[in-house]
């Protein structure tokens, strides 16, 4: 804000401002910014300068004398529009229509002028509104200040607002609202700037008004440093125990729609697969997380999802949360143990002779590409006509040794036999009375 006579000394300002611009930029409290974004989320930065650090940056421009709306868009898609509503008492005796694009605080920024304003008016309201909802926003309104009989500044942001002066001791806070005490003036500098700031949401706004008890001068004020906060999700897919060159695709999706996917082969038994691209996410979305295989088997996995970074997990739904930052959603496959048994029992004979007897090989193999049996029971039980006498690891006994080898009891209740590897087998000769 001005004095009345303020316009007039603008024209001096300017030159001390153009001319040491750098030195104060230099000089200008990192505070006049808005607030950082948490480590691992999208940030997103409208202002007419283009400071480091954010995600995507875009220039803040405006036709003067427009009300807007204006919409700025960045590359992900993420849109601002700004708009000016309940206008009242804009400033016409300087030869500038307002709101425009002015040097008012150090920089260019997005100046509004009122004059003549009555005791306690609304001058008007700056709308800032995106297409989708975030974690935290801000902006910087510059040069708020006061002078005897002739203005106060205050600015009554909408409801969550928090405010973050400069100088703090040179403001009052009431709530959401915000005016300059008796003696605070800073002659355009960014000592009288403050931000104001909101946690998440998608429509935020803030009123300018005279906060004097009487008919106010020439009053201005100008807005810069638009920053906005989204969470990420990053997806993982983790295999345990793989079979190697097995495949998936993880797939996220709001509403129906692919918001990311993340394909995935096992290289080794144990590969881990990152999304070397975060996803911005907005608060309130529903995501739902989920994998189809490529190449493999998918009933071999048993499978488990989980969330860092976030609590709105319920099966393989993902809710983002209000205060939800950097999320690592990891999908892990754990291959399932599965042997494949098969099982001979021959006696080379197609007819018996009471009294005679016959001798059974009886082979028992884990097949190729199996993983280790363990655990396995082989069992025999006593039928009529046939009497066991006898039992011996084969000719060929494969995993069979001599103390490996059941006797009969033990193979006609069930036996325990070694583990076998994918292709090994155990193999036994029974001999039996013909009775």
């Amino acid at each position: 804000m001005k004095m009345s006579n303020e316009r007039a000394m603008r024209s001096v300002r300017s030159l001390v401002v153009n001319a040491f611009l750098f030195l104060l930029a230099l000089a200008m409290p990192a505070s006049v910014l808005a607030q950082a974004c948490p480590s691992g989320t999208t940030s997103y930065y409208l202002g007419s300068d283009s400071p480091s650090g954010y995600t995507y940056t875009n220039t803040l421009a405006w036709t003067g004398g427009s009300l807007g709306p204006r919409t700025f868009t960045f590359p992900d898609g993420f849109t601002v529009t700004l708009q000016f509503t309940g206008t009242n008492y804009i400033d016409t005796t300087q030869g500038t229509a307002y709101p425009s694009m002015q040097n008012l605080a150090g920089r260019s920024s997005l100046e509004v002028d009122h004059n003549n304003a009555p005791a306690n008016a609304d001058m008007s309201t700056l709308n800032v509104t995106t297409n989708a909802a975030t974690l935290s926003n801000s902006f910087v309104v510059e040069d708020i200040d006061y002078n005897a009989g002739q203005y106060r500044d205050k600015f009554t942001a909408s409801s969550g607002a928090t405010w973050t002066p400069v100088n703090s001791g040179s403001y009052t806070v009431t709530g959401t609202s915000l005016s300059a005490n008796n003696g605070t003036s800073c002659s355009g500098t960014a000592a009288c700037n403050a931000t104001v700031s909101w946690a998440g949401g998608t429509a935020h706004s803030v009123v300018y008004q005279n906060g004097l008890g009487s008919r106010s001068g020439l009053q201005a004020a100008s807005y810069n440093a638009f920053q906005f906060c989204r969470p990420r999700l990053t997806m993982r897919k983790q295999w345990s125990g793989a079979r190697v060159n097995d495949s998936a695709t993880l797939t996220a999706k709001v509403s129906g729609t692919t918001i990311d996917s993340l394909p995935s082969t096992a290289t080794a038994t144990n590969t881990l697969t990152t999304d070397a691209t975060p996803t911005t996410v907005s608060p309130g979305d529903a995501i739902a997380i989920a994998e189809t295989f490529a190449t493999g088997n998918a009933g071999i996995y048993s499978q488990a999802l989980v969330c860092t970074g976030s609590s709105g997990l319920s099966g393989q739904t993902l809710t983002v949360g209000a205060a939800d930052t950097a999320i690592v959603c990891t999908y892990t496959n754990t291959r399932k143990l599965v042997a494949d048994l098969s099982i001979t029992k021959t006696n080379g004979v197609t007819s018996f002779v009471s009294g005679s007897t016959t001798t059974y090989t009886i082979r028992v193999t884990n097949n190729t590409g199996a993983d280790t049996a363990t655990g396995a029971v082989l069992s025999d039980p006593a039928v009529t006509g046939l009497t066991k006498t006898a039992i011996a690891c084969s000719a060929t006994p494969g995993q069979c040794t001599g103390g490996t080898t059941p006797s009969i009891t033990q193979l006609q209740a069930g036996y325990a036999l070694p583990a076998l590897a994918a292709g090994q087998f155990y193999e036994i000769t029974v001999t039996c009375t013909v009775n």
